[in-house]
């Protein structure tokens, strides 16, 4: 199986620190008025925004990780849950959060 061609990907802007604060902090603003019960943040880069939003709206934050990779080696034609969303957010008002767009 291929790996995506990261080197010729198109329309990827890449962010510092601050964007990534700047724009978790927007979320969360955004999402305060839904009135989030959970915060479930997709791993593995998805953890950085969503721990940032999750602390801003005071909420619990919870884990999950869907990959077609293992080790960094693609291993699955389609994504695979490695880390499953937690069965204590069902029934709650759930923001899954990732870093990509």
């Amino acid at each position: 199986m291929q790996s995506y061609d990261y080197a010729n990907r198109e329309g990827v802007h890449e962010l510092s620190w601050d964007d990534v604060a700047t724009l978790a902090a927007r979320l969360a603003e955004l999402l305060a008025p839904q009135q989030i019960e959970t915060v479930v943040g997709l791993a593995r880069a998805g953890l950085f925004p969503a721990t940032a939003v999750a602390i801003s709206l005071r909420k619990e934050l919870y884990p999950a990780r869907i990959s077609r990779r293992f080790n960094d080696e693609v291993r699955y034609a389609t994504p695979q849950w490695r880390v499953p969303i937690s069965e204590d957010v069902e029934g709650r008002v759930v923001a899954i959060v990732d870093e990509i767009a």
